[in-house]
């Protein structure tokens, strides 16, 4: 049980269901200038990376959190928080990317690279790739040349088991 007062605990679930939808906004709004939303692990620090003027962006995610503060500083120092980060690419970028690599897959597994998982990693600003291939560095740059650093690439061997037992 949480020995939070009921108010302060509701304030606090509030403001992370509006963090939440907050990265939704934020790309369709500033699709230049939003790279990501991310935790910084601590459960209560939730960090904006924002790429060139953000001054927009800023105002937009402060006006949108205002109802979510307090003047109480015992109250406030409970409640998630926002702070903005400097990023190097959008997360539309990003995300077109990913999109990009899903959709040439089946060609590059044609030359013996396998996509296992692609994904945005906003709190690193990039894609991550897993992937196999018969020649690790023949592949890994390959990947770089055709996409750029915005792909981190983890290449390795993945062996999948057809009856998975849990341990």
């Amino acid at each position: 049980m949480s020995d939070l007062d009921p108010q302060v605990l509701r304030l606090g679930l509030d403001t992370l269901a509006t963090i939440s939808s907050l990265r939704d906004g934020l790309l369709d709004r500033f699709p230049e200038n939003f790279g990501g939303l991310y935790n910084r692990g601590d459960s209560r620090t939730f960090v904006v990376l924002t790429v060139g003027d953000d001054a927009g962006l800023r105002e937009f995610t402060s006006a949108h959190l205002a109802d979510f503060t307090s003047d109480d500083p015992a109250i406030a120092a409970r409640l998630p928080r926002v702070v903005f980060q400097p990023a190097t690419r959008p997360l539309r970028l990003l995300i077109d990317l990913q999109d990009r690599i899903f959709a040439e897959r089946d060609e590059l597994s044609r030359r013996g690279i396998v996509f296992h998982a692609v994904g945005v990693r906003d709190d690193v600003n990039r894609v991550l790739a897993f992937v196999a291939a018969p020649n690790q560095e023949d592949a890994r740059q390959l990947l770089l040349d055709r996409y750029g650093d915005g792909v981190e690439i983890q290449i390795g061997t993945f062996i999948f088991r057809r009856n998975p037992q849990m341990y």
